[in-house]
């Protein structure tokens, strides 16, 4: 992909504002998908793929008037011999999996009340 390409992608992708009018902006179908592509496009742009073809960046796009925004936090790989270091990925996990058990507990909750 050439800089032009990404440059005339970017430009078309904000050459309509979407307004909100009092909630979210509506966005089209094709609003989230077409971001991701440009953000994908950035990432090949800036970084070779290794060998495999995989890109040293990661990203999700989430359309927020579908669904909840991530509740995760990236957690470092485990490299680390320090025991302080491997503390703190830990401690890491555990907080991604509370947020996600408290998130079953409410859906949990709402699925009792419907019976």
């Amino acid at each position: 992909m050439k800089n032009k390409e990404l440059h005339d992608k970017l430009d078309a992708f904000l050459s309509e504002r979407r307004k909100s009018t009092g909630g979210w902006a509506k966005l089209t179908p094709e609003d989230v998908p077409d971001l991701q592509e440009i953000i994908h496009d950035i990432v090949k742009v800036k970084c070779e793929p290794a060998p495999d073809g995989d890109y040293p960046i990661n990203f999700i796009v989430i359309d927020r008037t579908k669904f909840e925004p991530m509740h995760f936090t990236p957690v470092e790989y485990n490299h680390s011999t320090e025991k302080e270091k491997r503390q703190k990925i830990l401690d890491r996990h555990l907080f991604n999996l509370s947020i996600a058990m408290k998130r079953v507990e409410t859906a949990m909750r709402l699925l009792k009340l419907d019976d």
